[in-house]
């Protein structure tokens, strides 16, 4: 296994735990950002295999997430942008290459347009981030919220799982005291930010992937000035652990491509 140090800092006025493989002679950091309802230990498989490369690797656990604290009020996309760049800012990180899997690389899409200075590249693993009102997406956003007063009836509470579970809303069922944080972050369309992300970027996505359909990393990659597509065959949405081999291999290229 990695000899991954755990740590604790201080971001945004929360408690951030996060883990890190510190290079010393190593110019250049990669930043790894995990999912929804996921932490940052998902990505030791993939940390492991990085070991040997001249870099510095950081993971962190987002706000709400694995050990790290619960943030006090509803948390916006802005808000989890803004402690990536205090983590950047505060470690002095040089050289930050932000690897963001699905709402993590809606956070990473965020920072690199809002924060040229901080990121060299980018690199998007099955990212969220193109709001489309698709006809499941759309009815399972306003299916929530119809259902939700019903279960007050203390006779249909039982019944409550089942409903949201059926309605596709099993994200918002399962969020807990991150409900509104959540539904802020999936109505916000990053569309109009992907023309102001001038790093080098990289989009790889599962062509089974369910969760964030292929035409959205189409669009990216399309819309992002300097991005390239790579598509891993047979993958899901957690292309990394669906495939882990090509996974690794795209991300070795993009770490020792010129920025």
């Amino acid at each position: 296994m990695t000899p991954l140090e755990e740590k604790q800092i201080v971001l945004n006025k929360l408690l951030i735990n996060y883990y890190v493989l510190e290079n010393p002679k190593a110019e250049t950091s990669f930043v790894f950002l995990h999912g929804w309802r996921s932490e940052a230990k998902v990505w030791l498989p993939i940390i492991n295999s990085l070991v040997s490369e001249k870099i510095k690797i950081y993971a962190l656990d987002l706000p709400g997430f694995g050990k790290s604290e619960m943030p006090p009020k509803t948390f916006t996309l802005a808000d989890y942008a803004e402690t990536i760049a205090q983590f950047i800012e505060t470690l002095k990180l040089k050289n930050a290459c932000l690897v963001g899997h699905s709402f993590g690389g809606r956070v990473a899409i965020k920072l690199a347009a809002t924060r040229p200075d901080l990121i060299q590249k980018l690199f998007l693993a099955n990212s969220a981030g193109i709001r489309r009102l698709s006809v499941k997406r759309g009815f399972s956003r306003a299916g929530a919220k119809i259902v939700k007063p019903i279960f007050k009836l203390p006779p249909l509470q039982p019944l409550r799982e089942k409903i949201y579970r059926r309605i596709g809303a099993e994200d918002y069922l399962v969020a807990g005291k991150m409900k509104e944080t959540f539904l802020k972050t999936i109505n916000e369309d990053l569309t109009p930010f992907l023309p102001e992300i001038k790093q080098k970027t990289v989009i790889i996505w599962g062509d089974k992937d369910q969760e964030t359909p292929f035409k959205d990393g189409e669009l990216m990659a399309k819309e992002i000035p300097h991005a390239k597509l790579e598509i891993i065959k047979g993958a899901g949405h957690y292309s990394f652990i669906d495939k882990p081999d090509r996974f690794i291999q795209v991300l070795k290229e993009f770490l020792n491509e010129p920025a």
